[in-house]
């Protein structure tokens, strides 16, 4: 796979434009971003009608998503694609966005995108609390992604002992 080169005003964004100014790149992992957006969305889902609130309202603050089409990217470009790096690029955003939010209470910022920030919109409790269970959640999302270790180790295993039962 080739890329084009690009300059640095190639890669300008402007966070009206979206992803658009990243085409270049987007457009290589379209469908897995796609994803990306579909799984963001699940793991932003919450039974707490305030956390499901801010999230909601998180979801209009959407940014270039540089983060996730990198790792995307990367998986891809190195031949280490595997379904998995599409939640690792969930708990990615999810961890930007924690530190974001958490620095927006300690810079006192009002705006985060043009909007108004978490902290703004409701309160600085509010704000470290949301910061936190997009952590917490992005924490959740990198465990239960198995360790490609792991799974590597235990088919060396079985190609060792084929016929052993080892469980």
């Amino acid at each position: 796979m080739q890329f084009q080169e690009l300059s640095s005003t190639d890669l300008k964004v402007d966070s009206s434009e979206s992803n658009t100014s990243l085409n270049p790149f987007t457009g290589l992992v379209q469908r897995e971003l796609e994803q990306f957006e579909e799984r963001l969305d699940a793991a932003l889902q919450a039974d707490v009608d305030l956390v499901h609130q801010i999230a909601r309202y998180m979801a209009t603050l959407r940014g270039k998503r540089l983060r996730p089409t990198l790792a995307l990217l990367s998986a891809k470009a190195t031949g280490s694609w595997d379904e998995r790096v599409i939640d690792a690029a969930v708990a990615v955003e999810m961890i930007h966005a924690a530190t974001m939010i958490h620095d927006d209470v300690v810079d006192s910022a009002t705006v985060r995108r043009g909007k108004a920030s978490v902290n703004s919109a409701w309160n600085n409790q509010v704000a470290v609390l949301m910061g936190d269970f997009l952590l917490a959640r992005a924490l959740c999302i990198l465990v239960d992604l198995e360790d490609i270790r792991d799974r590597n180790r235990d088919r060396a295993v079985h190609r060792r002992f084929p016929n052993r039962q080892l469980y």
